[in-house]
């Protein structure tokens, strides 16, 4: 009773401080209070293996001495989803949990994003976003009402958020089991910038608000941005003879002067 005290408090102590900077833009701070929550959530260090998060629902598939191999490899955790099932049963010395372990390891929610950027004026940008959901759907480990991802976009030191929103990610945004492709996410956003000087780039991170290891950066580079020119914010009034009312043609117009 103890523990899941601990854990239920120390769970919102550190959603409320996530929350709070959140609301303050703090790019750096509000990661890592999202870790931090996240990791007591599911009871693991950030450093341990991703696939400890499926222990919990999964513990007769997927056993823990199988995971404690995986973390004895020398390799970055990234470079797992590029072995197929067999590779994976090797690097582990247990074949026939290969291709237990590569569904599993797909299963956890992971997107691809692209971006387009579209300059409005000297100190506004408009980013059209592409999420493409690039996970297994399984209906035992993720919620029917859909996996939640935080979008942010953040300064060139990532510092502060410039911009954030919620995105959900639904069953049907996701590869069926037939191999065919999911509906993609677009989303339209605009982030001010200044153009004395220009920013190098922007960084827009896509991170899961309960999965460990879920998380997209896409660098934004302006490297090849060209900003509209300066204008003046009015033209200069001309000196041209004026015209009379009767030139409209039509009294009703003539009758708003």
């Amino acid at each position: 009773a103890d523990t899941v005290y601990v854990v239920q408090s120390a769970g919102r102590l550190f959603r409320a401080l996530y929350e709070m900077t959140l609301a303050k833009n703090w790019a750096s701070v509000a990661r890592h209070c999202l870790s931090w929550s996240k990791m007591v959530s599911h009871r693991i260090w950030e450093t341990q293996s991703p696939l400890r998060q499926f222990l919990s629902t999964s513990s007769k598939q997927l056993p823990p001495d199988a995971i404690a191999r995986l973390e004895k490899v020398d390799m970055p955790f990234e470079r797992l989803y590029d072995l197929n099932s067999a590779e994976l049963g090797e690097m582990i010395r247990l074949p026939k949990l290969g291709r237990t372990m590569h569904r599993y390891l797909h299963s956890i929610p992971k997107c691809e994003v692209n971006v387009q950027v579209y300059p409005i004026t000297r100190h506004i940008l408009k980013l059209d976003v592409e999420i493409t959901a690039d996970f297994l759907w399984d209906r035992r480990f993720h919620r029917g009402a859909g996996e939640t991802f935080q979008l942010w976009v953040e300064d060139c030191d990532s510092e502060y958020i410039l911009h954030h929103e919620k995105v959900v990610v639904k069953e049907h945004h996701c590869a069926d089991a037939s191999g065919n492709p999911g509906q993609d996410i677009v989303l339209s956003v605009t982030v001010p910038i200044t153009d004395s000087p220009l920013p190098p780039q922007y960084f827009l991170r896509l991170l899961s608000d309960t999965w460990l290891h879920s998380e997209t950066v896409l660098p934004i580079s302006f490297k090849k941005l060209i900003l509209p020119a300066k204008f003046l914010p009015c033209t200069e009034l001309l000196d041209l003879q004026r015209l009379p009312f009767n030139s409209l043609d039509r009294r009703e117009y003539a009758q708003m002067f």
